[in-house]
Formats: structure tokens, C-alpha cells, sequence
């Protein structure tokens, strides 16, 4: 009897995507998140955490810290196109037709071997190879792939080809994501194994956290799957910013988890300036600036961002394009 090992989580991404495209087909509700579980930059605010065990207010500043602007411009977040011609035309890049689903959350496009989806939320959009991605048919396997190098020409080409390399796109790196199982006698062997290549964003001279492009590549490179969190914006107005010392002492004030250890040891080596977007199932008004703080505790990386603006305008919490 084998017992399963997940490696890269790719059978949690496999199983989300299958659930995704089921019911999107029936009513179009549903996201597939599938590059948020794949790679985690920085994935939330310091005031979102939740459920860390030991947090340490003792944290030594192994950088120095940024200069910065007295005032950065904000965007504000455009309303995605979720039109039915929305989603024929992004679904004609990947050669895909069938019958359109449309529900409160998302409008769909596909057939039962693929699918393609945008979110009413954030006009995230994803397709994905549903054969590819749940079949245990021997194609997207090691011996099959191609080199790293080779997947990010593939990606890349494919991409600007499309239509889908917009400005402020940067190349982030590749990735693999595998299934393993491992029998009773210790031995494993690999049912099915990718290549994501991600794509990163800057805006305004900044990175944009959050934002993302990922592309699959399977056996014999061909795309199986794209993910891309990247929303639409038009310039607000400038505003104050904070310093970046009243950003660290907000830090040391609400603390970084530090794993186990309590106080624990945190060491922060990187401090920069940047806009952080949500996740593709939060609604977003604006594009916020944070600070970036980045280092490592006892417990493993830290990654943690502070609000930047002195202020939040009360309008920001009611744009709308």
C-alpha cells in the first residue's frame, strides 16, 4: 500500500483547480488560487497575521534604512472586464472555446478537459489543462521537461506572443512543483512533476507585491497552466508617506513571529519601499505602499510589510472606477 507525500504542493493545486473548474463550469463561482499556494512572497500585512506561536519585539536592524519620498503616488484599482467578451477573448490565446458560465464571482469558459476563468473580485485570470493537471499519464514527468532555461523562453515567448506581457512585467524565475509516492519499503517515485515560471511586477519605479504571472510547463514544453493576479490602475494623487524609522518602531510595537523561542532573535536585512496588492479573492480599492521589511528569526524567513501613508483618505475606501 503506498502512502502519499506531496512535495511542492502541486496535489493541493491539482485538487483546488479540479474543484475550480467543476463548479465554475456549473455557475462560475469559483477561483483557482493556484499561484499563491505556489509561491508565497510576501503574502500579507503584518496586521493580517494570525496563529504565529512566539512573537519577538526584539528586533535588531542588520541594514540601513531607505531614503524615501514626503509624498508617493497612490493608484487607484480599476473595475476588471468580466464581459462575456472578456473571457472569449482570453480564452482564444489558449486556443480554448465552449460554453461560457457566468456567476456572482466569476465568469468561465470551457470544456471537460480545460478551463478558463476571470474573477469578478480582481479580474484575476487563470487557464488550466485539466487532463494535464489530474491525469497520471505519464507526459509531465522529469524525463519530459525541459530545462529551466528553456521553460522560461518557452513561458516568456508564449506570453508576449498573447499578448499577455504587459509593461512593469519582470521575469521572477522558474520552479518545479511534483507529486511523489513513497511505498512501504521507503522507495519513491514521481507521478507527476512541472515547471512554473514567474513573472513579478514594478509600478512607478517599485516593486508590486503580490502581483503575479505564472505559467505551467509540462512534458515536451507546453503550457498546462497560467495564473496571473495583476490588476488594472490609473494614477490617484501623491501622498504623505511615513518614514521608514516610524515604520520600524510600528513593527517593534506589534512584533514578528519568531517561531518556537519566545522572545526569539529577529534580524532584519532588508528594508525597502513598494505597493502591495491583495490576493485574488480580496476586493482592493487602491493600491497601498508599504514598507518591506525582510530577514530571519528563529523560526525561518520573515517577511513583513508596514502601511507607508501617514494617512488613508476616507474617499479610498469608496473609489470606484
Amino acid at each position: 500500500m503506498k502512502k502519499n507525500v506531496i512535495i511542492g504542493l502541486v496535489l493541493v493545486i491539482v485538487a483546488i483547480s479540479a474543484i475550480f473548474l467543476l463548479v465554475s463550469g456549473l455557475n462560475g463561482n469559483n477561483l483557482n488560487i493556484n499561484a499563491n499556494a505556489a509561491r508565497d512572497p510576501v503574502s500579507t500585512l503584518s496586521s493580517e497575521r494570525s496563529g504565529m506561536v512566539g512573537i519577538s519585539h526584539e528586533i535588531q536592524l542588520n541594514t540601513s534604512l531607505p531614503d524615501f519620498p514626503e509624498k508617493l503616488m497612490v493608484y487607484k484599482t480599476l473595475k476588471p472586464d468580466t464581459s462575456r467578451d472578456a473571457i472569449i477573448a482570453f480564452a482564444k490565446k489558449f486556443g480554448l472555446t465552449g460554453e461560457i458560465n457566468e456567476g456572482d464571482t466569476a465568469i468561465s469558459i470551457g470544456t471537460d478537459d480545460e478551463g478558463a476563468t476571470i474573477s469578478k473580485i480582481s479580474g484575476s485570470k487563470e487557464f488550466s489543462n485539466q487532463t494535464r493537471l489530474t491525469t497520471d499519464d505519464g507526459i509531465d514527468m522529469p524525463d519530459n521537461l525541459p530545462s529551466d532555461d528553456q521553460a522560461i523562453k518557452i513561458a516568456t515567448t508564449f506570453l508576449q506572443d498573447r499578448d499577455l506581457y504587459p509593461t512593469g512585467m519582470i521575469l521572477g524565475g522558474a520552479h518545479h512543483q511534483k507529486s511523489i509516492s513513497v511505498d512501504d519499503q521507503g522507495r519513491d517515485s514521481t507521478h507527476f512533476e512541472m515547471i512554473y515560471v514567474w513573472f513579478d511586477r514594478t509600478l512607478n519605479g517599485l516593486d508590486v507585491e503580490g502581483s503575479q504571472t505564472e505559467v505551467g510547463i509540462g512534458g515536451h514544453g507546453d503550457v498546462i497552466n497560467y495564473f496571473a493576479n495583476w490588476r488594472n490602475y490609473e494614477p490617484y494623487k501623491k501622498l504623505a508617506l511615513k518614514s521608514p524609522e516610524q515604520a520600524l518602531i510600528e513593527l517593534k510595537g506589534q512584533g514578528v513571529g519568531s517561531g518556537m523561542r519566545e522572545p526569539g532573535n529577529v534580524v532584519i536585512e532588508k528594508v525597502y519601499l513598494a505597493y502591495y496588492t491583495k490576493v485574488a479573492l480580496e476586493t482592493e480599492n487602491y493600491l497601498e505602499p508599504v514598507y518591506v521589511f525582510k530577514g530571519h528569526s528563529d523560526g525561518g524567513k520573515v517577511d513583513e510589510m508596514i502601511p507607508a501613508l501617514k494617512e488613508v483618505p476616507a474617499e479610498l475606501g469608496v473609489l470606484k472606477s
